[in-house]
């Protein structure tokens, strides 16, 4: 049976596939160095037959095979922090109800779905165009919590809890009037233990290794109180988002569209409410609430 942060393709997660991350980026640095790989056949016939083994290198989820996902998968042995298992968003359309949605998967080093009592997950929503502060703020949260606004120069946006939806998901749903071709998402994953040592925080914050339209290049100082802790840190020289999504589609518009809001009634009913990021508009008549 597969388990996730498998590296070296033995069916388990342990310290072993921590020190087999090593070994691959020891390897590489002999590719890159144009010097023999002693370890180039046996890696490579493992990656062929179990591809999913390469997959699991990346354990951060940033796209980048590097030294941090070997930090963060034993971070994850460790309890400190867990295996994203899934990471995706989707922009406001009749799929997602008309909301701008974040999923977020995760479970412990044991493969066991992640829940309240050992995760809390944040997703974080930024860009360095002031404006965007306005837009975010307007915005009516159908699932997720506000943490924080992002105000200063060259970081503006804010951060949402996300809620356990069950089985390790949790998501967060936005209603929006956003009109951004590119808005940086990054995830913020706090568990009981990441919270005990400073040294471990700056973890918490998962982002991506490629430069964007997105990207920040200020600091980012977060306060994200859990499990009975104030979980301040800093990221240090700006970030690059874990996710890049695009949201063109004003929600007001897509449930007019879609049919969640009415617009017009039948003859004999009127229309009650107002079609709005945080309500519906309903015909409501002789026939009763629709």
């Amino acid at each position: 049976m597969k388990s996730h942060g498998d590296t070296n393709g033995d069916c388990k997660f342990d310290a072993n596939d921590v020190n087999f991350v090593l070994q691959y980026l020891v390897e590489e640095g002999f590719a890159a160095a144009g010097s023999p790989r002693p370890n180039r056949a046996v890696m490579e016939r493992l990656f062929a037959q179990e591809p999913q083994t390469l997959h699991a290198i990346d354990a951060n989820r940033d796209g980048q095979r590097t030294t941090l996902d070997m930090v963060f998968l034993n971070y994850v042995k460790r309890e400190i922090l867990h295996h994203v298992v899934r990471i995706d968003a989707a922009p406001v359309g009749p799929a997602t109800n008309c909301s701008l949605e974040v999923n977020v998967g995760l479970v412990t080093k044991d493969d066991i779905p992640a829940g309240p009592a050992n995760a809390r997950v944040f997703v974080n929503f930024a860009l360095d165009d002031e404006t965007f502060l306005e837009e975010f703020a307007n915005s009516s949260l159908a699932e997720g919590r506000l943490v924080l606004l992002h105000n200063g120069t060259g970081l503006f946006g804010g951060v949402v809890e996300a809620p356990h939806v069950g089985g390790g998901l949790f998501r967060v749903r936005l209603l929006t009037a956003m009109s951004r071709s590119e808005i940086g998402l990054s995830i913020i994953v706090v568990t009981p233990e990441s919270v005990k040592n400073a040294g471990y925080r700056p973890m918490q914050f998962v982002q991506g290794m490629m430069s964007s339209a997105a990207s920040i290049a200020v600091d980012l100082p977060l306060s994200i109180p859990a499990f009975d802790d104030p979980n301040e840190f800093t990221v240090f020289g700006g970030f690059n988002p874990l996710l890049v999504v695009e949201s063109l589609n004003d929600s007001v518009v897509c449930k007019l569209d879609s049919g969640i809001c009415d617009e017009e009634c039948a003859i004999g009913s009127f229309l009650s409410g107002s079609c709005t990021y945080s309500t519906n508009s309903l015909c409501q008549g002789s026939l009763g609430l629709r």
